[in-house]
């Protein structure tokens, strides 16, 4: 229903869900199971989607810590690394976390088809 509501530029409906999503999970699974870092990227693209940056970079810095623990599909791991990334930067942070976010999410695309799109998406981007 998130990504649905999203997608439909239903932002405060997305968020919403997204939150209870983390809400559901981490009782029943942990802070850190890797299963939190979906609904945690999901708050991030919609906050970045809504133009508030600033509120994208707690969930997404959350969902790169529990990324990198491991046990997510390195897909999830390059999307969350450029999600950051387009965050860092549009709160003006430093470049050279950004070129670092950027350099992730290339990693992690290298054993990914370049026709995937979240991995096209990051080929494509030059970070500053």
């Amino acid at each position: 229903l998130a990504d649905l509501a999203a997608a439909s530029g239903r932002f405060d409906e997305a968020t919403e869900h997204y939150r209870r999503a983390q809400a559901l999970l981490e009782p029943a699974l942990g802070a850190s199971h890797p299963r939190m870092v979906y609904p945690l990227l999901g708050e991030g693209r919609v906050a970045l989607k809504r133009g508030t940056s600033e509120a994208a970079l707690a969930p997404l810095e959350r969902a790169r810590s529990i990324a990198q623990a491991g046990g997510v599909e390195p897909i999830t791991a390059a999307e969350v690394s450029h999600q950051l990334a387009l965050a860092v930067l549009a709160t003006n942070g430093a470049v050279n976390r950004v070129r670092e976010l950027d350099s992730e999410a290339r990693a992690a695309c290298e054993s990914i088809s370049s026709e995937n799109p979240v991995c096209a998406e990051v080929v494509a981007w030059i970070a500053p």
